[in-house]
């Protein structure tokens, strides 16, 4: 008897609770043959076989040490040079929000779409005229459309086969389908499989990166994946309100608190989320089953009901990093 990982088996208990549900709805007139026929039923089905070959095909690419990607050259050495780390300019070292990546955010999303779409809106920064690109702007429905998917794509289970690795893989294809090279890889990742980098060093690479034009990123929390689009660093003494220059530690004896704002593309939420830095590192340093939500921070941090814990002691969520490649 074939075993199935967990992944492909929630894929088809997905599947099959769709198409029972399509059943129950349906009016008694109709058999179960006549539904299980039917070109809806199909199309279920032939999406399933799709993600199974999507995850074999990841499962396979993970057996690699190496989580980053270049792509779009077959020349690793072309690749280490002619990147160009043009800046933003910023009126207030304290603050930067580019309007350039807000705009780029794909909102609203289709539902558990999450992945694609916050992948959509890295992209259309990095590529498109919308951007800092020359690629025309790119929907999440062209995208969906590049992975092999059809409509309708409220129905697709895309949480079943979305991981932090497809995300680099989709970056990767997306990439070479447009003829524009890039790179992609997860800088910081606390817990588990693939642990990586550290919160010191992840969170000066964002904050500079937030201001160049060639760097965007998305943030794997809870249930969800979200695109930082800026920060904001607050001093906590209130006489250093309207200072530009970022406080240091010998100018001041408070704290400066950090705040990166994402750029949220699920319709269910605000725009915008301010998350203190403090709590992106207490979402990552949890260990399964214990997990916490940046979105919902009054609950603390909470524990997973036994029957829903895949893997003790793990964490899947991290920072991953896309950069576009440009020549001088």
């Amino acid at each position: 008897m074939v075993e199935l990982r967990t992944e492909e088996a929630s894929l088809i208990d997905d599947t099959l609770r769709q198409i029972i549900n399509k059943m129950l709805r349906t009016n008694n007139k109709r058999s179960a043959e006549d539904i299980l026929s039917s070109p809806n039923t199909k199309s279920h089905i032939q999406n399933l076989l799709q993600d199974m070959n999507e995850l074999r095909r990841e499962k396979e690419s993970d057996s690699s040490d190496d989580d980053e990607y270049s792509v779009s050259s077959d020349d690793e050495e072309e690749l280490e040079v002619d990147v160009i780390g043009k800046k933003i300019e910023l009126i207030n070292e304290k603050k930067c929000l580019d309007m350039r990546r807000w705009d780029c955010v794909s909102r609203a999303q289709y539902k558990r779409s999450c992945g694609i779409s916050s992948l959509t809106s890295v992209f259309n920064f990095l590529f498109s005229e919308r951007g800092y690109g020359r690629l025309p702007i790119q929907t999440q429905e062209d995208m969906i459309g590049l992975l092999g998917k059809k409509p309708p794509f409220d129905e697709i289970m895309f949480g079943s086969f979305t991981g932090n690795r497809t995300l680099i893989r989709w970056f990767k294809k997306f990439c070479k389908h447009f003829g524009v090279r890039g790179k992609a890889r997860v800088i910081w990742k606390e817990v588990g499989t693939g642990k990586k980098g550290n919160a010191k060093d992840c969170q000066k690479k964002m904050l500079d990166g937030l201001k160049s034009t060639n760097k965007a990123y998305i943030y794997h929390s809870f249930n969800h994946y979200m695109c930082p689009i800026g920060y904001e660093v607050t001093n906590q003494d209130p006489t250093r309100a309207y200072e530009q220059k970022i406080a240091t530690a010998e100018q001041t004896a408070r704290a400066n608190d950090i705040y990166i704002i994402m750029g949220d593309t699920s319709k269910s939420y605000g725009p915008l989320q301010s998350v203190k830095w403090t709590d992106i590192v207490l979402d990552l340093s949890q260990r399964s089953p214990y997990t916490y939500n940046v979105r919902k921070p009054w609950l603390g941090v909470t524990k997973k009901e036994p029957e829903k814990v895949k893997r003790k002691g793990n964490n899947l969520h991290c920072i991953i990093e896309f950069e576009a490649i440009r020549k001088l």
